[in-house]
């Protein structure tokens, strides 16, 4: 935690100085949805080779957050910016990707049965990043829309939540596991990157919105995460 704290005051403080410096804050703000993507086989399942993935585990989540940018040039910006993004647990969606597993390693289609209960388990990203943005050229230097890349890095807090979960398998209608387990709360804060693309466009000299798609990874002990933040948003420019 102290080293978000640490992250944070120093992204207040590059802008404080870019704005005394005569370079005029843009500010951001918005959300949307995440995609779960990676691991796309979690090493727990792979070891008894089953290929369950994040996004059989969790849902399409949501993300919301701001950030701070300043406009070296014309077509090159550097945005320093926080984002919270967070994922429920899916029980049916877990459930399913097992019965679909047994099957195609078995070959008894039809013939198993597996319920999922789960209570807890939310999985967030707490995202502290410095990202650069490249402004494409598309008509004129005072054109309202604008395309652009992005790529960025800088620390990612992950956490689970902890979680009660409760897992019944039958076969033909035996069951043959009926079992509970708990499991405590897990954080941790990594190195992270991430890059995308998307577009502004100024509605007027001040204020516009945004448009945006971006793969994001956290480098966990044990398995890298990743996923897809597709959000939209308001900008507000300052002194223009």
């Amino acid at each position: 935690m102290r080293k978000l704290i640490l992250v944070g005051v120093l992204l207040l403080a590059f802008a404080a100085t870019g704005s005394a410096e005569g370079v005029k804050p843009i500010f951001y703000a918005g959300g949307g949805i995440s995609l779960p993507m990676k691991p796309s086989e979690f090493d727990a399942f792979a070891a008894i080779g089953m290929k369950i993935s994040l996004n059989d585990a969790y849902k399409t989540g949501t993300n919301f957050g701001g950030g701070i940018g300043l406009q070296v040039s014309q077509r090159f910006e550097i945005v320093g910016r926080v984002d919270y993004n967070s994922f429920s647990f899916d029980e049916s969606g877990l459930a399913q990707a097992m019965v679909e597993e047994i099957e195609r390693l078995t070959g008894a289609t039809g013939l198993v049965d597996i319920s999922v209960e789960a209570d807890g388990g939310k999985l967030t990203f707490l995202e502290f990043m410095a990202d650069a943005k490249f402004l494409i050229p598309v008509g004129s230097e005072g054109a309202g829309f604008k395309p652009f890349l992005l790529g960025g890095i800088g620390i990612t807090n992950a956490k689970v939540s902890e979680m009660d979960l409760k897992i019944t398998a039958s076969f033909m209608g035996q069951t043959l596991v009926d079992d509970s387990a708990s499991f405590p709360s897990e954080s941790q804060t990594k190195f992270a990157f991430n890059f995308g693309a998307g577009f502004d466009w100024m509605v007027s000299p001040m204020v516009g919105i945004f448009v945006e798609g971006r793969y994001a990874q956290v480098a966990l002990t044990g398995e890298p995460y990743g996923y897809l933040p597709v959000r939209g948003g308001l900008i507000v420019k300052l002194g223009q």
